[in-house]
């Protein structure tokens, strides 16, 4: 027998005229009965029927986040079949998107909710813009750049922007911001992705970002609560300690989450951390802990919101728990959703399990899904779960969002060294761009500072002698594996004023003939202009410069060589080469960063940012000294 909707139900058995009233009346095409359902009461009983409707095992499948990649898939490849499956048949309640384009992601996101019995929970990485996991977004700045700028005001747009790019393409969380304090100079995985060591910069920053977001309509997961600024251990890697007292937790760690969750925050990712201040008895990761979560999160701070895991297939997690054994925790610990297990079937299968053992109370499995449903109505989802496709193309990869990350970049950089005003290395408007025709009317760029006499430009060509010229060398150091130039856009704008400096790039791996050719090349030279670079990546271990190019810095420095660095990535390796002459940070790895401590060095445009981080026994967090002309807008 067919399944009747009700108008045609109605049709079949009252007048025409009184179904046209009752229709009209309705003020839609399909008569309701019952409250509307985007209202509180229609949400809430829309909730309580889909429990209804669940049978128990359903419910724990709905706290399980899978990671999904788009992309083209043919309809029977593996990959497609083993996600649909996971989707349709076992049920799962969310999915983490990486990867594709904007409309990949929203064809892949419709079908998906089509196949799924219940609205999907849609979430991904955006700390810097959608376009940190989808191809053909916007990016912006890392979040210590913000910090450096110190100016909420562009926080909230950036938030923004990226909340509605998210929710375009038909996402709704961003596992954003990152609330953590970083206060450990070795951190190796979070570092420049937190706004600074100042609590209350952290808060106000985050603050700003969340606002912004959840004005486009996003919910936001703030991360990585407790705190994972204080680590030295990447627990993609293994489990960290955060060995502190709960005072010093009170005041730095905790601070930013606390008024995060004052301003109505709605999500909050847990990370995996042991910290003995919550748990002096038993090693156990914070997404694990009880203390931590129910105990602080919910109790002490009152937050009602959705409590999220840090992803449970990371090493900190594997490496210590079976797969039933961290899902089973994770609940018992008042968790609501299981973001990224190993395996979700076992997960669902540990927790029913524990359930019919006596071991897990069937109520904390129910508790957690009706909230879940609670904020999946709260969008609308029981009412429409796709976006309509134009909007992708109206709304992601605007080319104008570009303005606001230049603006940002450029106000971030900071000088936070600067001997005898090495910097600005050219003067004057004579440093702008030129025009098309680079040897066109344009007054001709000139050398200032300790290098003003000895270097001059004069209708595109070389007007000094061999021996009076300034002999410069460009040195790219990479401290993570690749080829090709390094810094090629941070060199770019200062081939203006020197155009036949020698460039050498090194990665860690190099032979004994380029590091003599390097020497050779520095033995005779003026000045040494450097690009370094330390990406802060998962599983690489640390954020540092590796060793021999500090060694190769520390030895230029040494023989009395001038050095300019720019620090590209986080702020910290001036500690390794303390004597260089003068330290740009720039707080991020992209060409537009790149660019704009290029056009610092050159003198184009100025430096205003300052530390958000302190530089251990060097320089404090506020530092920063202005250089060359203003970059206020």
């Amino acid at each position: 027998m067919s399944e009747w909707r009700w108008p045609d139900l109605m049709k079949r058995l009252l007048p025409a005229a009184v179904v046209g009233v009752l229709l009209s009346a309705a003020g839609c095409s399909h008569f309701r009965l019952g409250p509307d359902p985007m209202s509180p009461k229609g949400q809430d009983r829309w909730v309580e029927k889909s429990l209804e409707s669940m049978s128990l095992r359903d419910q724990a499948a709905n706290l399980i986040v899978v990671a999904v990649t788009a992309g083209f898939s043919h309809v029977d490849s593996p990959e497609r079949l083993r996600t649909e499956s996971l989707v349709r048949d076992l049920g799962v309640g969310g999915i983490a998107m990486w990867g594709g384009d904007p409309y990949d992601e929203a064809l892949v996101i419709a079908r998906l909710q089509e196949l799924a019995p219940f609205p999907l929970l849609v979430a991904t990485d955006n700390e810097w813009g959608l376009g940190m996991r989808i191809g053909g977004s916007s990016i912006f700045p890392k979040a210590m750049a913000l910090g450096a700028t110190r100016d909420t005001a562009l926080a909230r747009q950036t938030g923004y922007i990226t909340g509605l790019e998210t929710r375009a393409v038909g996402i709704h969380m961003g596992y954003s911001p990152v609330a953590d304090v970083n206060v450990n100079p070795l951190n190796p995985i979070i570092s420049i992705r937190s706004f600074g060591e100042d609590p209350d910069l952290v808060a106000a920053m985050a603050g700003a970002w969340a606002r912004g977001a959840q004005d486009a309509g996003m919910l936001v997961a703030a991360k990585h609560y407790p705190g994972h600024g204080d680590v030295s251990v990447d627990s993609h890697i293994e489990l960290p300690v955060v060995d502190v007292g709960m005072e010093r937790l009170e005041q730095v760690e905790l601070a930013p989450f606390r008024a995060l969750v004052t301003q109505g925050i709605d999500a909050i990712m847990v990370a995996h951390l042991w910290i003995p201040a919550f748990d002096p008895d038993e090693v156990v990761p914070s997404s694990l802990s009880a203390n931590v979560v129910q105990g602080y999160l919910r109790d002490r701070l009152g937050f009602e919101g959705l409590i999220v895991t840090d992803a449970l297939r990371m090493g900190a997690i594997v490496r210590n728990f079976s797969v039933e054994e961290a899902a089973v925790r994770t609940v018992e610990a008042g968790v609501d959703l299981i973001v990224l297990p190993v395996d979700a079937r076992r997960s669902i299968d540990g927790l029913m399990e524990a359930v019919e053992s006596g071991r897990l109370d069937a109520g904390k499995i129910t508790t957690a899904a009706r909230r879940l449903l609670r904020f999946k109505a709260r969008l609308g989802l029981h009412v429409r779960r796709q976006v309509p496709f134009r909007g992708v193309e109206e709304t992601v990869g605007d080319p104008r969002i570009e303005i606001l990350a230049r603006t940002i970049t450029e106000r971030s950089i900071t000088v936070v060294k600067n001997e005898e005003d090495i910097l600005p290395l050219g003067v004057g408007s004579e440093t702008a761009p030129p025009p098309e025709d680079e040897y066109a009317s344009a007054a001709p760029p000139k050398v200032s500072g300790p290098f003003e006499s000895r270097f001059t430009v004069s209708e595109g060509k070389r007007t000094d002698s061999p021996e009076d010229s300034v002999r410069v060398v460009f040195l790219g150091l990479s401290s993570d594996p690749g080829s090709g130039p390094v810094g090629r856009s941070f060199f770019s704008p200062l081939r203006r004023i020197f155009p036949d400096a020698a460039q050498f790039d090194l990665y860690p791996e190099y032979s004994r003939q380029q590091a003599e050719e390097v020497l050779s090349a520095v033995e005779s030279a003026h000045l040494v202009v450097t690009a370094v670079i330390s990406r802060v990546r998962d599983q690489k271990g640390h954020a540092a410069v590796v060793e021999p190019h500090a060694t190769l810095l520390n030895y230029i420095t040494a023989r009395g060589i001038p050095v300019v660095v720019a620090a590209f990535g986080p702020p910290y390796f001036l500690s390794q080469f303390p004597d260089v002459n003068a330290y740009l940070a720039a707080y991020d790895y992209s060409a537009m960063a790149q660019r704009a401590a290029g056009e610092v060095v050159l003198g184009a445009t100025g430096a205003r940012g300052r530390l958000p981080v302190s530089l251990p026994e060097i320089y404090p967090v506020g530092w920063g000294i202005n250089v060359g002309p203003s970059v206020e807008r």
